[in-house]
């Protein structure tokens, strides 16, 4: 008898709710089916799927239309399309692809996304998985909405920053408000996945917050590296690990001069430290940071 599931549980709605990088291989086959069959829904036929290939898409995707139709409920049209699927896969594949960005800076998260997230109408939580040379592994959406410590699991975060063998990740999120700085939300969400990755040997190097053409950094704001930790129970506080170090031009120790080398600009808060050269563009005047740096549109893409 088919699984009945409530629709925010369906393959298609926590696509579109949340993207097609959310969803397992599993759900975005049962999507490419349609519908199951009498005794088994899309899920299970997928399930079946994935089994009779030994679970990895690579087999599955080499067998013909005839071993595809021998799963219960796939049928000549539900063949033809997990073929038409799989080819396309294949071609994309085959594609020269542009080399990998490099994050160099803050003002570096801020091209690579803000394009997408500064007229965003919502909030959407991204993590950059990055590699030892400081390149964009994979972008992952985990979250769309109001960020929130409840939502923002340290499991979610960091699974696919596992599964891409990734050498740290930066955390970015937008605020459709048009104002960058963090809310206290924002600040427990990042010291939450700052103590997990720590735990786990994958450092956060950063938390960057788009908003319109402007966007923070919490490191270079100092804020990856707050006050002692107040221990539950009224223990003593117990200083915090420093912040992580980017692979590639990141230097904790040094103090962040100004966004841009502009002598007019703010001095930073105490903490600040300097990611790189800090061409990110005009410092604002936030009253909790001054440190908000205005975006540049680049003439190209990054």
């Amino acid at each position: 008898m088919p699984t009945l599931l409530a629709d925010h549980d369906r393959p298609r709605e926590r696509l579109w709710r949340l993207g097609p990088a959310a969803l397992n291989a599993r759900e975005l086959l049962a999507i490419l089916l349609g519908t199951g069959s009498g005794e088994h829904d899309a899920l299970a036929t997928a399930e079946q799927l994935l089994h009779a290939a030994d679970g990895g898409l690579r087999r599955l995707a080499a067998r013909p239309g005839a071993e595809l139709m021998q799963t219960a409920g796939v049928g000549e049209a539900k063949a033809a399309r997990l073929l038409a699927a799989f080819e396309l896969a294949g071609r994309l594949a085959r594609e020269a692809r542009p080399a990998a960005p490099r994050i160099r800076e803050p003002a570096d998260v801020a091209r690579f996304v803000g394009d997408r997230l500064r007229d965003l109408p919502v909030e959407e939580f991204h993590l950059l998985a990055l590699d030892t040379r400081s390149r964009v592994l994979r972008d992952v959406l985990v979250t769309r909405g109001l960020l929130d410590s409840s939502l923002v699991h340290p499991r979610e975060v960091f699974r696919a920053a596992i599964a891409e063998a990734a050498a740290g990740i930066i955390l970015v999120h937008n605020h459709p408000s048009g104002d960058p700085t963090p809310s206290p939300e924002d600040r427990a969400v990042t010291r939450q996945l700052v103590a997990a990755g720590q735990l786990l040997d994958l450092p956060v190097y950063d938390h960057v917050i788009i908003a319109g053409d402007r966007f923070t950094s919490f490191a270079t704001a100092g804020l990856l590296e707050d006050d002692d930790e107040v221990v539950a129970g009224g223990g003593p506080a117990r200083p915090r690990a420093p912040a992580a170090r980017l692979a590639d031009g990141w230097s904790p120790g040094q103090r962040l001069t100004a966004c841009v080398n502009d002598p007019d600009s703010a001095a930073p808060p105490p903490g600040a430290r300097r990611w790189g050269a800090g061409r990110a563009g005009s410092v604002s005047s936030s009253p909790l940071l001054r440190r908000t740096c205005r975006l540049r549109r680049p003439r190209h893409a990054v």
